[in-house]
């Protein structure tokens, strides 16, 4: 993710109201993933613990919104950013 938004979502599941994935890698250098805090344009999950903006893997998680600099990325192997965990 380069630039854009994910807002309003949300998941009665476990994981990841805004952005969630498994299997293939992701980076996001850009763009705004909105979070719990997000007020309006939150993206919420079923937990509140569960990364209501973004969850990979099952353990990168981010919760609170991560802004144009906030930058992220997880594959299989490693990860990098401004992850909560």
């Amino acid at each position: 993710m380069n630039g854009g938004t994910i807002s309003g979502n949300s998941t009665g599941a476990i994981h990841g109201g805004g952005v969630c994935g498994s299997f293939a890698a992701f980076t996001k250098t850009g763009g705004i993933i909105y979070g719990s805090d997000g007020g309006a344009l939150s993206n919420t999950a079923a937990y509140t613990v569960s990364g209501a903006a973004a969850v990979f893997f099952q353990s990168k998680r981010r919760d609170l919104t991560a802004w144009e600099t906030t930058n992220l990325s997880a594959s299989p192997t490693s990860s990098t950013g401004a992850w909560d965990n």
